[in-house]
């Protein structure tokens, strides 16, 4: 019994140690001249000569957001048009994808991984029980040092879940070439001002966009 006692404060105390490092590191890295010299996929979009500008955007709104934005990647694929006198996907078509919340889980996606997006965005995300296993994250014994920190709170626990289990810890400079300049958005909630992920406005904050997750 005595034991018992002795263990179980041995692991309270442990506990507390852990809580109190800091566990989260800076996220920023600082830019690189060969990062200002070619970012990535912007010198993809500079040299794109299509014949037709074709520019999609994303709304947010969650999952359902996410899900009718894969529907309109898909209805794209399926859809043919003339090139040369051979039909050709519509979706090759496209230009350039602009997002915002629920909808930048398909753009990145498809960004990062093309086609494959039909082969398992469904299974991966869209239909896989995430509600559920953020839950079992948050209160998880494993998680209590990390939330127990003053730099890192359920929404980081929430983005590092994305990261590893969705978009396989990929950053921004792992989009390919052959997909269409696909621009994240987001809201800098301080000002109330909106802030796209694109070189120059991480440059202005002298952060490297291409290590960013």
């Amino acid at each position: 019994m005595i034991n018992s006692i002795k263990k179980l404060s041995l692991s309270s105390i442990l506990l507390l140690l852990v809580s109190c490092t800091a566990v989260l590191p800076p996220m920023n890295q600082q830019v690189t001249q060969q990062f200002k010299d070619k970012p990535p996929q912007i010198h993809h979009w500079q040299k794109a000569n299509n014949q037709t500008l074709l520019i999609l955007t994303f709304s947010g709104g969650g999952t359902r957001a996410a899900a009718f934005s894969y529907g309109v990647l898909k209805g794209l694929r399926d859809s043919r048009i003339m090139r040369k006198g051979e039909p050709i996907p519509l979706l090759s078509e496209v230009d350039l994808i602009s997002s915002v919340s629920g909808g930048s889980f398909t753009a990145a996606y498809y960004g990062l991984f093309g086609k494959q997006i039909f082969s398992d965005y469904e299974s991966r995300f869209l239909k896989h029980p995430i509600q559920s296993e953020l839950i079992h994250r948050w209160l998880s014994p494993k998680s209590w040092g990390k939330l127990g920190s003053n730099f890192f709170n359920r929404s980081d626990l929430a983005a590092e879940y994305y990261s590893q289990q969705i978009f396989q810890n990929k950053n921004f400079s792992d989009m390919r070439e052959d997909m269409p300049l696909i621009i994240i958005n987001s809201t800098d909630i301080s000002a109330g001002m909106p802030f796209s992920f694109i070189p120059s406005n991480m440059n202005w904050i002298c952060s490297d966009l291409g290590s960013y997750p």
